[in-house]
């Protein structure tokens, strides 16, 4: 599944570029992203300190890393916090923040467009926000052993990704996060449908106080507050 993926994107990747650059936004696109490889170098990382990367796909999503973020600030003050986003529409205004200590956007999911990253920011924890979940930024993580989450997790009953053949693809991916925990218990037989029972928590707790603390103890996992977002397909 991995192979296929990675053959047909690669395949494709001329034809992505093309695309991208013919268009006003396609450009966008590929501006933010070459400027956050660019910056790269001048980001530090303290090797006593844990590191925390956050994904949003777009503003909503980044709200939610954000909220997260401050109480991490404030239960481990020395902790690095990096956020990576993907859609344009997440400007610099949006990311403008004094609760991270580096802010970039995702590359093109291929797999060779990780490696970089992982090595120069050493993550403990990749959490990603909501449903945005890249294979190969996943099955990166794995290859760096990284602890990955997915909060405040979303999906759709009908959502074409639990139907044949999609649902094999599906089921790759989250077979390489560690632990996900749904927006609502609601969810919660839907990602059964994908991923073991045991990988699957509640998001119970209306407070962040108890999030680090589940996040550093590799055996536990975070309960997360309830978010009111409609399921994405």
């Amino acid at each position: 599944m991995v192979f296929i993926y990675n053959f047909v994107i690669t395949c494709l990747a001329p034809f992505i570029y093309l695309l991208l650059l013919i268009s006003k936004d396609g450009n966008k696109f590929l501006y933010n992203r070459n400027s956050s490889l660019k910056k790269l170098s001048s980001f530090q990382r303290n090797s006593n300190s844990k590191l925390y990367w956050f994904h949003a796909a777009s503003v909503g999503e980044l709200e939610q890393c954000k909220a997260i973020a401050k109480m991490i600030r404030i239960k481990e003050p020395n902790s690095q916090i990096i956020q990576s986003v993907y859609s344009s529409s997440v400007t610099t205004k949006h990311l403008d923040s004094s609760l991270f200590d580096f802010t970039f956007y995702l590359p093109l999911d291929f797999f060779w467009s990780y490696y970089k990253l992982f090595q120069t920011f050493k993550p403990n924890y990749l959490i990603i926000a909501a449903w945005d979940t890249w294979l190969n930024l996943l099955r990166t993580a794995k290859i760096y052993n990284v602890k990955t989450f997915l909060v405040c997790a979303t999906i759709n009953p009908n959502s074409g990704r639990l139907k044949f053949p999609f649902r094999l693809f599906t089921k790759k991916i989250f077979s390489y996060l560690d632990f996900i925990l749904p927006s609502d218990k609601i969810f919660e037989s839907t990602f059964e449908k994908i991923i073991p029972k045991y990988k699957i928590g509640i998001c119970a707790d209306s407070r962040f106080d108890s999030v680090i603390q589940k996040i550093k103890e590799q055996s536990a996992f975070p309960i997360l507050p309830k978010v009111n977002k409609k399921p994405n397909n």
